[in-house]
């Protein structure tokens, strides 16, 4: 479903999870402005749209299930690199998690 969806959007998947790991703190900081310092993207898997999620401390480990709903959305919002010149945004991530 999602690779299809890519085909059709010619979105090239390495470059938009890289994009998605290079946004991060700017994702991070639209839900909240101490995200950023404490929670890192550490993977993207594009075949699922699973963002992977590591913070520093077992607080923001909650913090992350709690705003689950705020961060996908903000991540919606993010523009990505496509291999055209038209810009969209990414399909929504299934669950962001913390490690």
């Amino acid at each position: 479903m999602l690779q299809g969806l890519m085909a059709d959007r010619a979105w090239d998947i390495e470059a938009a999870g890289g994009n998605i790991l290079d946004q991060w703190p700017a994702i991070a900081a639209a839900v909240s402005p101490n995200l950023p310092a404490h929670v890192q993207a550490v993977a993207f898997h594009a075949e699922s749209g699973q963002l992977d999620l590591r913070s520093d401390s077992p607080a923001y480990a909650t913090q992350l299930r709690l705003l689950n709903t705020r961060i996908v959305a903000a991540a919606n919002d993010t523009p990505v690199r496509r291999r055209s010149a038209a810009s969209g945004s990414w399909p929504p991530a299934p669950h962001p998690r913390s490690a």
